[in-house]
């Protein structure tokens, strides 16, 4: 029997972006819907050890895997430059 998905809590998405709460957003997506991480990985094309290094935040993750899970997720990234802040030129 497989194992029943628990539902995370939702981050708090207006703070701003960090690999951490871009992993919890995926893992509170999977796990609203009932997914499994096996099914979500393999809906998605990745193994399941690449899927769970996504939703642990781990650094090693390929950036075109992780914006993959977040489009099909749904999640929309967006970038924005911040204002006033050209100590770099």
């Amino acid at each position: 029997m497989a194992k029943r998905v628990m539902p995370t809590d939702k981050p708090n998405i207006q703070q701003p972006v960090t690999l951490a709460s871009l992993s919890q957003l995926v893992r509170y997506k999977r796990t609203t819907l009932g997914v499994s991480i096996a099914d979500a990985a393999l809906l998605f094309g990745l193994s399941k050890q690449t899927y769970q290094n996504i939703e642990k935040g781990a650094g090693n993750v390929r950036a075109e895997n992780l914006f993959t899970v977040l489009a099909l997720w749904g999640i929309e990234l967006q970038v924005k430059a911040a204002e006033d802040n050209n100590d770099w030129l």
